[in-house]
């Protein structure tokens, strides 16, 4: 994993299997591919009027927002993509809040 701060307010954070991410900045994006694995986000930010507008942003994944399985697991939502059984994990945030306005397909 490795994080690039475009400024104060903003990283952005590359992903490769299995880690556990927690920032404290306000407009992450998180970057994933096929085969990284079962990924973590500690602190994903929905509240865009209280300046945490946080991105998930997928390379390389066909499908778009309508090839994503998001569901609930405890208090956390569980976004399963690509082929390969790659998930990601957003601990306490609930599922159905999840919107294509969350995602960035590239």
């Amino acid at each position: 994993m490795f994080c690039v701060g475009t400024s104060v307010r903003s990283f952005t954070v590359y992903s490769s299997g299995e880690t556990r991410q927690g920032w404290t900045s306000d407009f992450d994006t998180f970057v994933f591919r096929a085969g990284d694995g079962q990924d973590r986000i500690t602190d994903f930010g929905q509240d865009a009027a209280r300046g945490q507008d946080d991105t998930i942003k997928l390379i390389g994944i066909s499908g778009g927002f309508d090839g994503l399985t998001i569901r609930q697991q405890g208090a956390d939502a569980v976004i399963s993509y690509g082929t390969r059984g790659d998930t990601i994990t957003l601990e306490g945030v609930q599922a159905n809040s999840l919107t294509e306005e969350d995602f960035v397909f590239i």
